[in-house]
C-alpha cells in the first residue's frame, strides 16, 4: 500500500479559515488527484486540529485516501473522522491512538485498507479492526500483538497482513497460520526461526507474497517455506542466513516467482547460479551477497530479469562486461564492486537503460580507506591511481 502521487489538478480549492497549523492554512497544497488523495502526513497535527480536519475533509465527496503518519493524534483525534463517509485507506501510522483509536476508525463505514503501525494498539485493538466487515488490508507492526490478535487476524477477512516487529511467539503464529485468507503476508523481524517456519508447513493455501525479513531461519527455514508455498510470486527474505541451499531451494520449488528479494545472506555463486535458472523472475536483488565474477556470468545469461541489483559484492570487468551483454536488463545496480574502466564503460554503453556503478574505480576512497589489505591489494592490481600510489607506498 504505497502512496502513488499524480500531477496535482485541484478540482477543489477552499477559501479557508486562519488555523494554528501550518499544514491546514494550506490546506489546498495537500490536495491530490482531484480530491482523491489528502497527504496531511508529518503535519504536527494533535487532537485539537481534528475537528477543522474533519470539517475540511466533509466537503470532499470524491475522497478516497487519507494521509495522517508520523502526527500527534491520539484517540480522541481519530474519533472525529469515525462518521467519514468515503474514506477507503488511511494511514495513521506514528500516532498513538491505542486501542479505543483503533475502536473509532473500526466504524469508518469504508474503511478497506488500514495502516497503523506503532499506535500501541495491542489485542483489543485488532479485534475491534477485524469485526469491520469491509476491512481487508491492514498494516499493523510494532503494536504489542499477541495470539489473541493473530487470531482475530486468521477469523477475518484481512488478505494483505503486515504485522512485522512484534515479536509473534509460537503460539501467535500457529494462530495466524490458520487464516484461509491471506495471500499477502509481512512476518519480519520477528525473531522467528528454522523451526517455527514449520507452523507454516500445509497452511497458507492462498500466499503468494511474503516478507520474513530478519528472522534468523536460515536454509532449512527457506526450505520449508518454499517447499510447501509453490505459488509465491513475491519472496523478501533479507538478512535471514540464507546460503546458497537455501537459493537452490528457492530455484527448485518456486517457478512462478517474479521478484526476490535476498540482499544481506549468503548465497554466492552457486546461489547466483540457481537463481538464474528462474524464467519468470524480473527483479531480483542480491545486494551484499558474497557474488563473484562466475555468478555475474551465470545472472548475465537470463533471459527474464529486468532490475537486477548486485551492490557490495566482488565482481570485477569481467563480470561486468559478460552483464553488459544483456539484452533484457533495463535497471542494473552494482555499485561497491571491483569494477575499472573497462567495466565501466562496458555497462555505460551496453543497451541497460539505467546503471548505478558508483563506488567503482575511480570511487575507490572509501574502499581503500576501509578495506582489507587483501582487498585492497585486489583493487590497486586492477587500477592505478593516486589513491592506490599512496596507499602502496604508505609506511609499512
Amino acid at each position: 500500500m504505497k502512496k502513488v502521487y499524480y500531477s496535482i489538478i485541484l478540482t477543489y480549492f477552499f477559501v479557508l479559515p486562519t488555523f494554528a497549523n501550518d499544514c491546514l492554512d494550506n490546506f489546498n497544497h495537500h490536495i491530490y488527484d482531484n480530491g482523491e488523495q489528502v497527504d496531511l502526513g508529518f503535519c504536527h497535527l494533535k487532537d485539537t486540529d481534528m475537528p477543522q480536519v474533519a470539517s475540511l475533509l466533509s466537503q470532499m465527496p470524491l475522497l478516497q485516501d487519507l494521509w495522517l503518519n508520523g502526527n500527534e493524534i491520539g484517540s480522541k483525534g481519530i474519533s472525529y473522522l469515525e462518521s467519514n463517509p468515503t474514506i477507503s485507506y488511511l494511514n495513521i501510522s506514528d500516532n498513538h491512538i491505542g486501542s479505543e483509536g483503533a475502536e473509532a476508525i473500526a466504524k469508518m463505514s469504508m474503511l478497506n485498507a488500514l495502516e497503523v503501525d506503532n499506535n500501541f494498539i495491542g489485542d483489543a485493538g485488532i479485534v475491534t479492526l477485524t469485526q469491520n466487515p469491509h476491512m481487508e488490508q491492514l498494516v499493523v507492526s510494532n503494536n504489542h500483538i499477541t495470539a489473541t490478535g493473530t487470531r482475530a487476524i486468521a477469523n477475518s477477512q484481512v488478505w494483505n497482513l503486515s504485522i512485522a516487529h512484534n515479536n509473534l511467539d509460537f503460539t501467535a503464529l500457529e494462530e495466524l497460520s490458520n487464516s484461509k485468507q491471506l495471500i499477502w503476508l509481512d512476518i519480519g523481524d520477528n525473531n522467528i526461526t528454522s523451526e517455527e517456519t514449520k507452523i507454516f508447513a500445509n497452511k497458507l493455501p492462498n500466499l503468494s507474497g511474503l516478507y520474513i525479513d530478519e528472522n534468523p531461519i536460515g536454509d532449512e527455514g527457506i526450505k520449508t517455506i518454499v517447499q510447501n508455498h509453490h505459488k509465491i510470486e513475491f519472496l523478501s527474505v533479507l538478512e535471514c542466513a540464507v546460503g546458497p541451499e537455501g537459493a537452490k531451494a528457492i530455484a527448485n520449488n518456486l517457478p512462478n516467482l517474479s521478484t526476490l528479494f535476498l540482499s544481506y545472506n549468503f548465497v554466492q555463486n552457486e546461489g547466483a547460479k540457481a537463481l538464474s535458472n528462474l524464467h519468470k523472475l524480473q527483479t531480483l536483488e542480491l545486494g551484499d551477497d558474497w557474488i563473484r565474477n562466475q555468478g555475474a556470468n551465470a545472472l548475465a545469461k537470463n533471459k527474464s530479469i529486468i532490475n537486477l541489483d548486485l551492490d557490495r559484492n566482488f565482481i570485477d570487468n569481467k563480470g561486468a562486461v559478460s552483464l553488459a551483454q544483456n539484452t533484457r536488463l533495463s535497471y542494473l545496480s552494482i555499485r561497491f564492486n571491483y569494477l575499472g574502466d573497462a567495466g565501466i564503460a562496458a555497462l555505460k554503453t551496453s543497451s541497460i537503460n539505467q546503471v548505478n556503478t558508483r563506488g567503482n574505480y575511480p570511487d575507490y576512497t572509501d574502499r581503500l580507506l576501509m578495506g582489507t589489505e587483501k582487498s585492497n591489494k585486489k583493487i590497486c592490481k586492477t587500477v592505478s591511481n593516486q589513491i592506490c600510489t599512496a596507499w602502496i607506498s604508505r609506511p609499512k
